[in-house]
């Protein structure tokens, strides 16, 4: 009887009969070598495929340009601004990001899928944390353009700046945290089913590891090593939010160049967005076909993100160098002068109204700031406007008792000489607050050696109030400064002391020595303060202001003010009445009737 025949039956794809004499499980065999030779084959072709031409070499040798001038920035960063903290750490790890990033794209130009194992695990590694860097730090430019809006705005800087600079900080740090959050998850879950099989329900909570970067699962993009000969490691599924950090750097770095009318930064922003969009528009032009139609939109972004960040930079050093005295920070406003309050008070119309009803001090109102105010000392005041006429003097010591206008002359000498640059060229210290080497080291020596547009043959002033206050080891270390700086600073020390000086500081200065006010220049003064005030007062009252003052004029402004405003009168009981002093009140008219 003839066989009958049957329908042939395949078994993990390897066709097979009823009458076959073969084993099965050779067959099985022998088709998984089938496979094997096929997808060698679609390798082999796909080698073929990745022939772009000069595009993949001379788009590796930009990126490494694009990573050197990132590094070159750094450099620049480094050693040509004063830029520390913070405000340092965000720029710089944002350069150091960029150009590992543009250092990946070359280096996957030369690698090849089948070439050395640890570089092509390199490759893996370095895409992970490519997106990782760029999804966390460019976060950190927000409040770092904050920071710099408060450095170059008004100063003191408005409430809106300070409180702009603490919501970037908050909202970097969110970001940080979110990005930490997820890879932190899949290290202690691992990556979720749902992950892996679209079919299985996600559970709660599945989006945050399934999101990771670290620990998530990356494969080398074909379709780039296809057209690019690029080897890119990207991740197998799209992964959420990674450009959303530097799109919020953009916004802020343009709403704060916009706000500065800093045309340059301002422009630079600009171009980045638009060096973005052309990418884009190049993808949907090209369709993504070609070496070239990958290579541009990438290629301008890395640019584009160059120049702005070196006109950001540039921004930080005209900042700097337009600086009055020193650079005021937000970190510090926040915590020293507590923006909340100050905030506040903007809101409290009962406070403002308060506060500007509240009465000038006559002190500070009616301080002398030319030459031609100042009253008594004339010797010492001819003395001081003679080196700002000539252009130049050596450092200064003023030395006398308190009240007679050492620090006030020094100021007039200041303004004389810098004239329009005297704000940013001229700082004061009071060495009674400040006495130890501390303040030497950062403010005095901070000051002296921060750079300061002048004019030529102008030169930084610093006053040092009480200076005799200072630490013998503070002096010493000041004598070094005054040494290295003196070809652009000089110093001027008021003390009442000169003893208390060392030697060497009194060697390098002028000593100018003040006597205390006569009684009748400090007549004339209080009269000329009195009537413009309109305070009424008599002869007797004047002359117990001045008696009670023994030649101290801050003394007698300050008692004319406070008499005035207990009495509301100045005469020779409501002086003494304020003072409580009846005993001296016979000494004054005492020393009337020997006509003294």
């Amino acid at each position: 009887m003839e066989e009958a025949a049957f329908p042939p039956r395949q078994i993990d794809g390897v066709e097979l009969s009823r009458c076959s004499s073969e084993d099965p499980l050779k067959n099985r065999e022998k088709g998984k070598e089938v496979d094997k030779d096929i997808e060698q084959q679609d390798s082999e072709e796909a080698h073929g495929l990745a022939d772009p031409g000069w595009a993949r070499p001379v788009a590796t040798l930009i990126y490494l340009c694009v990573a050197l001038g990132h590094l070159i920035l750094v450099k620049e960063q480094c050693l040509e601004t004063q830029s520390d903290g913070a405000l340092f750490v965000s720029l710089a790890v944002l350069q150091v990001s960029l150009g590992f990033e543009a250092t990946v794209y070359a280096v996957g130009g030369l690698v090849q899928p089948g070439g050395v194992g640890f570089v092509v695990n390199f490759l893996e590694s370095a895409g992970r944390f490519r997106l990782l860097l760029g999804a966390t730090v460019w976060a950190w430019l927000v409040p770092w353009a904050a920071e710099v809006h408060c450095r170059c705005g008004e100063q003191p800087p408005r409430a809106t700046a300070v409180l702009a600079h603490q919501q970037g900080q908050t909202l970097a740090c969110f970001v940080s945290a979110y990005f930490a959050l997820r890879e932190v998850c899949v290290l202690l879950r691992g990556e979720p089913p749902s992950a892996l099989d679209r079919s299985v329900q996600p559970r709660f909570g599945d989006c945050l590891p399934s999101n990771a970067l670290l620990g998530g699962q990356f494969r080398m993009d074909k379709a780039e090593f296809e057209q690019t000969g690029r080897t890119v490691f990207v991740p197998a599924r799209l992964r959420a939010g990674l450009d959303t950090s530097s799109g919020l750097a953009l916004a802020a770095h343009f709403a704060s160049a916009l706000a500065l009318h800093q045309n340059q930064w301002l422009l630079a922003t600009l171009l980045c967005l638009l060096a973005r969009r052309l990418g884009g528009a190049w993808e949907v032009l090209l369709g993504r076909r070609g070496a070239w139609a990958r290579e541009v939109p990438r290629l301008l972004c890395r640019f584009g993100e160059l120049w702005w960040l070196r006109c950001a930079l540039w921004q930080l050093q005209l900042c700097e160098l337009d600086a009055n005295g020193q650079l005021p920070q937000c970190a510090l406003i926040l915590h020293d002068v507590a923006i909340s309050d100050r905030v506040g008070q903007l809101l409290d119309w009962q406070h403002l109204l308060a506060e500007k009803a509240m009465p000038e001090i006559w002190l500070e109102k009616y301080r002398p700031i030319k030459f031609e105010d100042v009253v008594g000392n004339s010797a010492a005041v001819t003395i001081l406007r003679s080196h700002a006429t000539a252009g130049t003097f050596p450092h200064l010591l003023l030395t006398g008792p308190p009240g007679c206008g050492k620090t006030t002359v020094v100021h007039c000498l200041a303004r004389e000489h810098l004239q329009e640059h005297y704000e940013q060229g001229c700082i004061e210290l009071n060495a009674s607050d400040d006495r130890g080497i501390d303040v030497v080291r950062e403010k005095i020596k901070g000051f002296a050696q921060q750079k300061v547009s002048l004019p030529e043959g102008k030169l930084k002033v610093i006053i040092l109030d009480e200076a005799d206050s200072m630490t013998q080891a503070a002096q010493q270390a000041m004598r070094r400064t005054m040494e290295i700086f003196s070809e652009t600073t000089r110093f001027a020390l008021a003390c009442n002391i000169s003893s208390k000086i060392i030697e060497p500081i009194q060697s390098r200065c002028a000593i100018l020595r003040f006597s205390r006010i006569s009684d009748e220049d400090m007549l004339q003064r209080l009269k000329l303060v009195l009537e413009k005030e309109g305070a009424p007062y008599d002869q007797s009252g004047l002359e117990a202001l001045a008696f009670s003052a023994e030649g101290d004029m801050r003394n007698a402004l300050n008692g004319a003010q406070s008499t005035f405003n207990a009495f509301g009168e100045i005469n020779k009981a409501t002086v003494f009445r304020r003072d409580g002093e009846g005993f001296r009140v016979l000494g004054f008219q005492g020393f009337r009737v020997l006509g003294l």
